[in-house]
């Protein structure tokens, strides 16, 4: 599933070529990808011709196509959606025309993606119940102490929960995990003060490297552009099982952690 980097990498690329354009068309190859909305294809449509692009957002995984009334599109990528400006083949969801002969495709090969249009993006509730974001000065350490306080949930589990840090997945867990030295399996609660502070610059720094390096490609996971990010090339730990750690050169070990698999190094982290 795409994570903040991959979503924001996406964002930019949006950003700088669709703001100030307007909606000239919306088709639906697949309605369910707006199901959940209960609305029809042609209302959805209708809502959003002539529309002008003020700017786009990213919220945690989410990412939002904002209209100058104050309306947007919310995306929702999930495990295998893609937004592209160019149709490469592959199964295409849904397709956005805009003027001046621009198009936007919504492919996902999975079909579990989403399209949502709201008046009011911000309160919808997938938006509104989301936790802070970890590169905007929000996550600190008292942040997490005070939220991990008395909870005996393995602190993998707990910067994946949404409704605390938004955006961060199972890659960026492991990997800020493995350079803050923390074992994944660790109870939340029993992490020290210079842990989380540790942590926090741990986690703001493979995101930020992630982002530069427009994210992490392995499977489905392409840009606006279709290209692939290079993050794959630079993980410590993230699909490494077996492998030497980077740091004591002990073989890496995996173990399942809510049903996720984690790699981490037994020596260095703790």
């Amino acid at each position: 599933m795409p994570e903040l980097p991959e979503v924001e990498t996406i964002k930019r690329d949006l950003e700088k070529n669709l703001t100030g354009h307007i909606v000239t068309q919306l088709l639906v190859e697949d309605p369910r990808i707006i199901a959940r909305q209960n609305i029809k294809i042609s209302n959805l449509a209708q809502s959003i011709l002539n529309k002008k692009i003020s700017q786009f957002h990213r919220r945690g995984k989410y990412l939002t196509m904002e209209f100058v009334d104050g309306s947007a599109l919310i995306f929702h990528l999930r495990m295998t959606g893609q937004l592209l400006f160019q149709n490469g083949g592959g199964k295409v969801r849904a397709t956005i025309h805009f003027n001046h002969g621009k198009k936007l495709f919504f492919k996902d090969h999975r079909r579990f993606g989403e399209i949502q249009y709201s008046k009011d993006w911000k309160n919808e509730k997938s938006i509104a119940s989301l936790g802070i974001e970890p590169l905007n000065g929000s996550l600190t350490a008292e942040f997490l102490r005070e939220n991990f306080k008395g909870r005996s949930a393995s602190i993998h589990s707990l910067l994946l929960n949404q409704n605390i840090v938004c955006g961060i997945g199972n890659i960026y867990a492991a990997e800020a995990l493995f350079r803050a030295h923390i074992r994944p399996t660790r109870k939340a609660k029993s992490l020290r003060m210079d842990e989380l502070n540790w942590l926090v610059t741990s986690i703001q720094q493979v995101l930020n490297a992630s982002i530069q390096n427009r994210g992490y490609s392995m499977n489905t996971y392409v840009d606006a552009l279709g290209k692939k990010g290079k993050t794959q090339l630079f993980t410590q730990v993230y699909g490494k099982e077996g492998c030497p750690c980077s740091n004591c050169k002990n073989p890496l070990k995996k173990t399942k952690i809510s049903g996720r698999g984690v790699t981490y190094c037994h020596q260095c982290q703790r």
